[in-house]
């Protein structure tokens, strides 16, 4: 069933709803090493131009693990996720806790 969903999530309401094109969730040909070359990227054009630079990296170790199911199923009903497949997701969530 999570399959589903997952498949129903990508297909259906991110078609409809995109995430921003900065966010690298849920995107086909995204990932960490390719997020870290564009950092580079932008990080090797202000020190050509001689300007200062600042970055900061936040690593959320289990970011998926700790979400709430709160504020996951708030982003859910934000893209228009139908109301009973959140409710699913949330007693889904729930249940799993419980082992």
């Amino acid at each position: 069933m999570d399959r589903l969903v997952d498949r129903f999530l990508r297909n259906e309401i991110l078609a409809i709803m995109p995430l921003d094109p900065n966010e690298n969730a849920y995107q086909a040909g995204k990932s960490v090493e390719k997020s870290l070359h564009q950092l580079m990227v932008q990080v090797e054009m202000v020190l050509d131009l001689q300007e200062t630079a600042l970055d900061v990296f936040l690593v959320i170790e289990g970011a998926f693990n700790n979400i709430s199911h709160d504020s996951m199923c708030a982003a859910l009903f934000k893209h228009e996720v139908d109301y009973t497949l959140v409710q699913w997701i949330r007693a889904t969530w729930r249940a799993a806790w419980l082992w």
